[in-house]
């Protein structure tokens, strides 16, 4: 399955008007290469990148050079939605890995909100979680000890990934250094390797060559206080009903 489909029947199942139409609309493909940024911080676009394949990342850099990750993009996340109402970007999206990406136009985008009620919620539910993501990144930043920080997230790229059918008996892709790691978790190099260590001799997680393995996936999340309720992966009945 598409997944972009997959993500969005997270919120609410798509009839077969809705999913025919998303295939058509990301039929437009294009590899990226790893490290490669989609879209720059002040500039504007004229596409919505959806990733199929591969991993990015949102982040900001200030003055003095230092870098902040604030999300992770996995296989059926929108890069840039909102590119489609504002006049430019507030951030860069760069590409981890090598990727597949699509590109909707936002022609395209305005349709789907004036003709297709359904969909347009499910569009809606994604950046409402995005949302949703972000206030729990701020809560790992300023509430967490360093190796919980690590753990939450790790328990956090485990649920999304195995949401679109990409975690392979506990075991998943991450392709980030352990600089990135810290840039994510506002963590030094230093503090990220100790965290990593106690997370491993601990027997809750080992991250190894871009892999992550999570043993017993209910005991890393209990360690963490990680509760996934704020992802909203299972599906829901939907206020509005009609349409």
């Amino acid at each position: 399955m598409n997944a972009f489909v997959r993500k969005l029947e997270c919120f609410r199942p798509l009839n077969q008007s809705d999913k025919a139409l998303i295939e058509v609309l990301t039929e437009q493909k294009k590899r990226i290469r790893r490290r490669t940024d989609l879209v720059k911080e002040g500039t504007s676009t004229d596409v919505v990148h959806v990733i199929l394949e591969g991993y990015a990342i949102r982040h900001k850099v200030v003055g003095n050079g230092t870098r902040q990750i604030f999300s992770y993009l996995v296989p059926g996340d929108i890069c840039d939605l909102h590119v489609a109402l504002l006049a430019e970007m507030d951030h860069t999206v760069s590409t981890l890995s090598d990727c597949m990406v699509a590109q909707i136009r936002r022609p395209s985008i305005l349709d789907i909100v004036a003709e297709r009620p359904a969909l347009t919620r499910a569009l809606w539910w994604t950046m409402l979680v995005d949302e949703a993501v972000l206030r729990e990144w701020v809560t790992n930043l300023g509430a967490r000890r360093a190796e919980l920080r690590i753990a939450h997230l790790f328990c956090e790229i485990h649920a999304r990934l195995q949401a679109v059918g990409l975690v392979d008996d506990d075991v998943f892709t991450l392709p980030i250094t352990q600089q990135e790691l810290g840039d994510t978790v506002g963590l030094s190099l230093v503090h990220v390797s100790r965290s990593l260590k106690l997370l491993r001799d601990r027997g809750l997680a080992s991250f190894q060559n871009h892999r992550i393995e999570i043993p017993d996936i209910r005991r890393m999340r209990e360690f963490a206080d990680f509760n996934a309720n704020y992802l909203h992966l299972q599906p829901t009945r939907s206020l509005i009903v009609n349409g």
